[in-house]
């Protein structure tokens, strides 16, 4: 019993002296440390049980490099950080009438790409260091087996009024729109991005987030 006091308060003399933000510990982050979580986003995190880190940034952090962001965020690398964008299709139209969704996925094994080709807005996840080629995710979806209607896609980002959110607080958690992302994000096993609020940001195992999300994955690089 004297061993694990001692283990305990060696810790914690070592907590304090490296100045260890709990905030950036896996898990269920303590409300005392992040002070707040967007209602919307915080249920969905808690209601798919995924596991996850929030930390409040400071007021100089989109002004800063990655590196600083990086560390900032207790990050490994600056390739862990990502953004999400909303994009509308200028070119999206209604599925034709009598259209059946199950006839083509009758599994129902393709689910996020058939939401993808026939929504007008997408949701794309990409890393900071990485350059978002929005052509790519074009030609990718129009040339998809599944495009069977041939659908035309051109993707401009959308309106604030659809965001929802202010710039740089893009969250794709609770989002209502298809998921693409990056296949550079998958070399990471844990990758950050907005957590709803311009100074909150979100982590969470690259994994965890596929077997939930099931976004659909392009390369863009």
């Amino acid at each position: 019993m004297e061993t694990i006091e001692f283990l305990n308060k060696r810790i914690g003399q070592i907590e304090k002296a490296f100045e260890i933000d709990h905030s950036c510990r896996i898990g269920k982050t303590p409300l005392e440390v992040v002070q707040e979580i967007p209602e919307k986003v915080l249920k969905e995190l808690n209601d798919y049980k995924l596991e996850y880190r929030a930390v409040k940034t400071p007021k100089e952090y989109y002004s800063k490099s990655l590196e600083y962001r990086r560390e900032v965020l207790q990050a490994q690398s600056t390739a862990q950080l990502c953004k999400s964008v909303i994009f509308r299709n200028t070119l999206h139209t209604k599925p034709p009438k009598n259209f059946d969704f199950e006839k083509i996925d009758p599994m129902g094994l393709n689910k996020n790409i058939l939401r993808t080709l026939f929504s007008e807005y997408v949701c794309v996840l990409v890393q900071y260091e990485k350059r978002m080629e929005i052509a790519e995710i074009a030609k990718y979806l129009q040339k998809h087996p599944l495009n069977i209607t041939n659908r035309k896609f051109e993707y401009i980002m959308a309106d604030e009024k659809v965001l929802q959110y202010e710039h740089n607080a893009v969250t794709p958690i609770g989002i209502q729109f298809p998921m693409i992302m990056s296949s550079g994000i998958l070399e990471n096993d844990f990758f950050w991005f907005g957590g709803g609020l311009v100074d909150l940001k979100i982590g969470t195992r690259v994994l965890d987030f596929m077997n939930i999300y099931d976004p659909v994955i392009i390369k863009m690089d």
